[in-house]
């Protein structure tokens, strides 16, 4: 194979640069994680997905905890997971949990 030819388009290698796609305005929010007192409470809907600087807070400390916070039309095949205990949003509500209510 000759260093003149051309590359062939296809998938960039791991780590290359993706170009970034700017997002509409967040729509509400809802957490579907365990209540954490004084913090966050299970089932309150934010609007704009505004959310207090606690729950910022919490989920800088366990940043898969934003994954809890679903999107409205999201919100029944999330509560459906939690609901069977099963799937990865289950996981990481245990998670939440067991991390910020002393639960398990």
């Amino acid at each position: 194979m000759s260093k003149d030819k051309e590359r062939l388009p296809g998938p960039e290698p791991l780590g290359a640069a993706t170009p970034k796609v700017d997002k509409k305005e967040k729509g509400n929010l809802m957490y579907l994680g365990s209540t954490i007192v004084g913090t966050v409470r299970h089932g309150t809907v934010f609007k704009g997905g505004i959310l207090p600087a606690g729950a910022q807070e919490c989920i800088a400390k366990f940043p898969p905890m934003s994954r809890l916070f679903v999107g409205l039309d999201e919100m029944p095949g999330a509560a459906r997971q939690l609901k069977e205990k099963q799937g990865t949003l289950w996981a990481i509500y245990a998670q939440v949990e067991q991390k910020f209510t002393g639960r398990e």
